[in-house]
C-alpha cells in the first residue's frame, strides 16, 4: 500500500503542508460553538471519528470477528435436511421357482434430517481459529497504524493553521507601521523635509506590506479550510479560524498555542512505550503463518466425523413402499498419497512466514535510522531556538533605533526599510523554526507508534 522513503518536511508559512496521510471525513453535529476552543486534542479526536480510513479499519476487523465466529461453529453438531432422487432404467431382479422377485423400484428417494459433528480433525480447527485471531490483532494494530497517520496528518494541518496566522500577525504589523511611516513622511514632504525618492520608498514598502498582509490572509484562509474539512467532513459548512486572527470570515475560535502543543508533544513522545504498530502487525502476521503451516501439518491425521440420520426411503427392498429409517455411520479420511498438496502448501506458508520476518527485520532497521536522523534534527533546532530569539530581539532593537535616528534626521528613510525587511526576516526565521519543531515531534510521535509512511 505504501513505499517506505525518508521522509523530508520542510515547514515554511508560504507553503501548506501536504499530509502523509490524506483522511477524507464526513460530517458531524459536533460540539464546537462558535467563539469556543478548538484544541489540538479535539481535533485529533474528531479527525480519527471522521476519517474513512479508520472507519474501513474498524469494518475489517468487524469482519474478521464474524469470521472467526463462522468457523469457530463447526465445533459443534449441524442439523442439516439431506434429500436424494436416482431413476433406475434396470431394477434388479431376483429369479426363483415362483418367479421373478424384483429388488426395487425404477423410482429411489430418500428424505430426512441428519446430524454431523467432526469428531477429530487433528487440529485443523484449533489452529484455524488461533491463526484468524492473530491476523484480527494485525488488523487492530493496522488500525492504529491508521490512526497514528491521521494524527499525524491533522497536527500539521493544525500546525499550517497557527503558522498562518502568526504570519498574518506579523504581516498586520509590518502594515500599520508602514502606514505610520508613510503618513509621517508625507507631512515632511509638504514641508519640503522630505526628498520625492523617500517619499517613493516609502509608497513601495506600503504596497509591498499591503501585498504581504493578503497573502497571509488567503494562507490563513486555505490552511483553515484544509484543517476544518480534515476535522469535520467534506459536508461541514463551517470554517474554523483563531480568533486573535479578527478576520470577518470564518467562525472564530481559540486554538491552542505553538508553545502549549509543541509541550503537548513532547509529553507524548515520552510516554509512547509500546514498538510501532506496524512492526507488531507483521509479528502478528508471523504467528498467523506460522499457525497455518501447523493447519497443513494437521491435514497428514485422520478426519473422523459421525452422522445420525433419520429419513423417509423408498422403496423398502423389494417391497414398494417407504419406510421411516434410522442410521448412525461413522467417516473416517486420511490421505496417504496426494502428490505432494499437504507439503507443498505446507512449504508456502513457511515461505511466506519468512518473508513477514524479513519485511519486519527491514522495518525496525528503518525505522530506527529515521528516528536517530529525527533526534539528530530536533537537537539541531532546539540549539538554533536561543540563537534565533536573540536574533528577532537584535533586529527589533535595531529597527527601533533606525526609527528614531530617521525621525530625528540622523539616517534615511532606506536604512528604516532596511532594518524593517531584516527585523521581519528574524521574525519569520522564528517561526519558521517552531513550525520545524513541531513537524519534527510530529513525524517521530507518528513513526514511534505507527511506523514509516509506506
Amino acid at each position: 500500500m505504501y513505499s517506505r522513503k525518508s521522509a523530508a518536511f520542510i515547514i515554511s508559512f508560504l507553503v501548506v503542508l501536504t499530509p502523509i496521510c490524506k483522511s477524507h471525513a464526513e460530517g458531524q453535529d459536533n460540539q464546537n460553538k462558535e467563539g469556543s476552543v478548538l484544541s489540538l486534542v479535539d481535533a485529533e479526536k474528531w479527525a480519527i471519528q471522521n476519517s474513512y480510513d479508520s472507519k474501513i479499519s474498524e469494518v475489517f476487523i468487524e469482519g474478521f470477528d464474524q469470521k472467526i465466529k463462522s468457523i469457530g461453529s463447526h465445533r459443534y453438531p449441524k442439523l442439516v435436511v439431506e434429500g436424494s432422487y436416482k431413476y433406475l432404467e434396470t431394477v434388479p431382479a431376483l429369479t426363483t421357482m415362483s418367479g421373478t422377485v424384483y429388488l426395487g423400484d425404477n423410482k429411489n428417494y430418500s428424505i430426512g434430517p441428519s446430524l454431523v459433528y467432526n469428531l477429530f480433525d487433528g487440529g485443523v480447527l484449533r489452529n484455524t481459529i488461533k491463526s484468524l485471531k492473530k491476523l484480527k490483532v494485525s488488523k487492530e494494530l493496522d488500525r492504529d497504524y491508521v490512526h497514528a497517520m491521521v494524527l499525524f496528518a491533522v497536527r500539521l494541518a493544525y500546525l499550517n493553521v497557527l503558522l498562518a496566522e502568526d504570519q498574518l500577525q506579523l504581516a498586520k504589523e509590518g502594515l500599520k507601521l508602514s502606514q505610520t511611516q508613510n503618513l509621517d513622511i508625507k507631512k515632511k514632504r509638504r514641508l519640503g523635509a522630505s526628498s520625492e525618492l523617500e517619499l517613493s520608498l516609502s509608497n513601495r514598502d506600503l504596497f509591498n506590506q499591503k501585498l504581504k498582509w493578503l497573502e497571509a490572509e488567503n494562507f490563513l484562509k486555505k490552511a483553515a479550510i484544509d484543517l476544518s474539512k480534515l476535522i469535520f467532513g467534506s459536508g461541514e459548512e463551517k470554517v474554523y479560524v483563531p480568533k486573535r486572527s479578527s478576520m470577518g470570515w470564518g467562525v472564530l475560535v481559540d486554538f491552542d498555542s505553538l508553545e502549549k502543543i509543541i509541550q503537548y508533544l513532547d509529553l507524548t513522545l515520552t510516554q509512547q512505550k509500546k514498538p510501532p504498530a506496524q512492526v507488531s502487525s507483521l509479528e502478528m502476521k508471523v504467528a498467523s503463518s506460522r499457525m497455518e503451516a501447523d493447519i497443513e501439518s494437521s491435514k497428514y491425521w485422520p478426519q473422523l466425523s459421525l452422522k445420525l440420520r433419520s429419513s423417509l426411503d423408498y422403496p423398502n427392498g423389494p417391497q414398494l413402499e417407504e419406510i421411516n429409517q434410522n442410521s448412525i455411520s461413522v467417516n473416517l479420511t486420511m490421505p496417504i498419497f496426494d502428490w505432494g498438496e499437504i507439503s507443498g502448501a505446507k512449504a508456502e506458508k513457511l515461505f511466506q512466514m519468512r518473508a513477514y520476518e524479513e519485511k519486519k527485520a527491514k522495518l525496525e532497521r528503518d525505522i530506527f535510522i529515521n528516528t536517530q536522523k529525527l533526534k539528530v534534527e530536533l537537537e539541531n533546532l532546539k540549539a538554533q531556538k536561543d540563537i534565533v530569539n536573540q536574533l528577532v530581539l537584535e533586529s527589533t532593537k535595531v529597527a527601533d533605533i533606525n526609527l528614531k535616528s530617521y525621525k530625528s534626521g540622523r539616517v534615511q528613510f532606506i536604512e528604516v526599510e532596511r532594518a524593517n525587511v531584516r527585523k521581519f526576516e528574524a521574525q519569520t526565521k522564528e517561526l519558521i523554526l517552531k513550525g520545524q519543531i513541531f513537524a519534527k515531534l510530529s513525524q517521530w510521535i507518528a513513526i514511534s507508534s505507527g511506523g514509516l509512511n509506506e
